[in-house]
């Protein structure tokens, strides 16, 4: 059964803030310096800024470099929405922002992530579900139809973010958040840095945190 609810109040619910958790992912196989990990590493860079830039309205809570094992990032993610849900302020939107690198993209956009499987297949011992429940599919809570108007140029909506960690991650969160209206998740997959480097994707990222707060914010 594919889970596909979406409440139609967190549609158009606003918000006076937005708390932001963010991660990206270090070393991966092949790839020795992650781009997801340099995305990460800018936006530390200019917190202050994107504190400054929204007037408030965004709150970058805590950022993190997860190692690429569906042991660890089960356990950080975890730890994560523990915390998210002891910071939990009435009326505030909060938020997981997962990056990872997909080698393939060839287009120097972000691919927001719109639906997770209830898969995980990490190419050595382990390739079941996430959670012997029956779901099939969990969706993004945003509204992506409506915040890629404003984007076209800088995203697109991708429906697949596949069967390993980054998909694993994607469920696990939003599996976690499915029943909490106030709480959100969104995997944003990025090419490698020779199809959009670094800065075009903080720049396009500020983008998208733009119409997040046009969108979800009094």
């Amino acid at each position: 059964m594919s889970d596909n609810k979406f409440l139609s109040e967190n549609k158009t619910k606003k918000y006076k803030k937005i708390n932001l958790y963010i991660t990206g992912y270090g070393p991966f196989m092949k790839i020795k310096l992650n781009p997801s990990q340099l995305l990460v590493d800018s936006i530390t860079k200019i917190v202050p800024m994107i504190d400054d830039l929204f007037n408030k309205k965004i709150c970058i809570s805590q950022i993190e470099i997860m190692e690429v094992s569906v042991e660890y990032v089960g356990k950080k993610l975890k730890e994560i929405h523990e915390i998210m849900y002891k910071n939990k302020e009435e009326n505030e939107m909060n938020m997981i922002i997962n990056f990872g690198v997909y080698d393939a993209l060839q287009e120097a956009k972000l691919h927001l992530e719109s639906i997770a499987h209830n898969w995980i297949n990490d190419h050595n011992s382990i390739n079941n579900n996430i959670v012997n429940e029956d779901i099939k599919d969990l969706n993004t809570k945003l509204d992506l139809e409506s915040l890629i108007k404003k984007l076209s140029s800088s995203c697109k909506i991708s429906y697949d973010a596949g069967y390993y960690l980054c998909n694993f991650a994607f469920f696990t969160n939003l599996y976690a958040f499915k029943d909490k209206g106030d709480f959100y998740s969104e995997f944003i997959h990025i090419p490698n840095i020779d199809v959009m480097p670094t800065e075009v994707a903080l720049n396009k990222f500020i983008e998208f945190l733009m119409c997040l707060v046009e969108e979800y914010t009094e």
